[in-house]
């Protein structure tokens, strides 16, 4: 933030879970625990700003999904076929809190991609209209109850062919605990 200078249209739920200083300011350091937890709330255009400034993008749905599957092997989760290992704790994520990046390590694709599900959802650059409501693609799935963004949808990870409409409302009621993203490079 303090480098790109980014400062989003409507600050609404910006980064809510970063604790704020002085006067309302992000802070310029966060605790390594803090600073391992993916991001969240943040809006698809924070998302797609930060991406920008890295030089990077999201993933649209289908590169999410062949990242997912194993590069072309067509596996219907990250780790492979079997199903049972969705529920394993050494897998998944199945606190009911977010983990810190690389916490799942036995969940990773054979590329060696990890948190793609279970952990929360992910934006994509996956957007659409159906010329009334505008809505983005989420892929993962999240233990994470239901807390401030008030949205119901079913927990838990989510095998790499899953996807959730996620209705873009705008910027500051688009921000949630339980969505996060990626970027990917060209």
């Amino acid at each position: 933030m303090h480098a790109s200078g980014y400062r989003p249209k409507d600050a609404q739920n910006f980064l809510r879970q970063l604790p704020r200083e002085g006067r309302g300011e992000l802070p310029r350091k966060v605790s390594p625990a803090l600073a391992a937890l993916p991001v969240t709330y943040v809006s698809l255009a924070d998302a797609r700003a930060y991406a920008a400034w890295k030089h990077q993008r999201l993933p649209s749905e289908a590169e999410w999904q062949w990242a997912a599957e194993g590069a072309g092997l067509g596996n219907r989760w990250p780790w492979g076929n079997d199903d049972a290992r969705a529920r394993d704790a050494g897998t998944v994520n199945t606190t009911g809190k977010i983990a810190g990046a690389g916490s799942y390590i036995h969940g990773g694709t054979t590329l060696g991609i990890l948190g793609l599900t279970g952990n929360t959802w992910e934006l994509t650059e996956s957007e659409y209209s159906d010329g009334h409501t505008r809505f983005a693609l989420l892929r993962g799935g999240s233990y994470l109850p239901t807390g401030q963004s008030e949205w119901l949808t079913a927990r838990g990870p989510r095998p790499n062919g899953f996807h959730a409409k996620y209705i873009l409302m705008g910027e500051g009621l688009d921000r949630s605990e339980a969505i996060s993203f990626r970027t990917v490079a060209d």
